[in-house]
């Protein structure tokens, strides 16, 4: 709802409720400050909150690359030990597997993330196309024999509306008034 609410806004953003790594994203999310915070930060105040939170994440992100330059070291040594202890050449020396494997999946997911943009605006071409034009009566009387046939098909039965419920009441009152009059009044002797 959120993502087809942006695109009527004609806003490029859109929302993914995956994780990063789920969508190939390879970094830290951002750090979440307290709006409080924000808003110090904003009239010009010092956050202590704030800025623990920032050196917390400058931290994971630290720790994060020095993970990935070991297990880029290891996979290189791997490589070597597993050449038979032999040198590996320069020329021959490849990238380790994780890292290209990754930049395929980011190039993978920009693709794929542009084609679901591409069909979510075809769609939307679609939907207003089909919008815009006005409807015949044949094509609305056809419309609403469809939806009442899908809600008979369900088991539902059909609801009266506001306005019948006050023509009842309605045809009940006066039915109610017509007997009254004919029964003699305070007046009528």
């Amino acid at each position: 709802m959120t993502n087809e609410a942006l695109r009527e806004a004609n806003i490029e953003t859109r929302v993914d409720h995956r994780t990063l790594k789920a969508q190939g994203i390879d970094r830290e999310p951002r750090p979440r400050l307290p709006w409080a915070a924000v808003a110090a930060e904003r009239k010009g105040e010092r956050s202590g909150v704030a800025e623990h939170i920032r050196e917390r994440h400058r931290q994971r992100v630290a720790v994060r690359k020095e993970k990935e330059a070991q297990k880029q070291v290891d996979n290189t040594t791997d490589r070597s030990s597993s050449a038979g202890g032999a040198p590996v050449e320069q020329g021959s020396r490849q990238e380790p597997n994780s890292s290209h494997d990754m930049d395929a999946r980011r190039r993978q997911a920009v693709q794929n993330w542009l084609k679901y943009r591409a069909n979510l605006e075809q769609a939307g071409r679609e939907h207003e196309r089909e919008a815009s034009r006005p409807l015949s009566m044949d094509e609305i009387r056809r419309r609403a024999v469809e939806a009442w046939k899908r809600l008979h098909a369900r088991g539902a039965e059909s609801q009266p509306s506001a306005a019948s419920g006050r023509e009842h009441d309605a045809g009940r009152d006066r039915g109610e008034a017509e007997p009254a009059r004919d029964t003699p009044g305070l007046g009528d002797e």
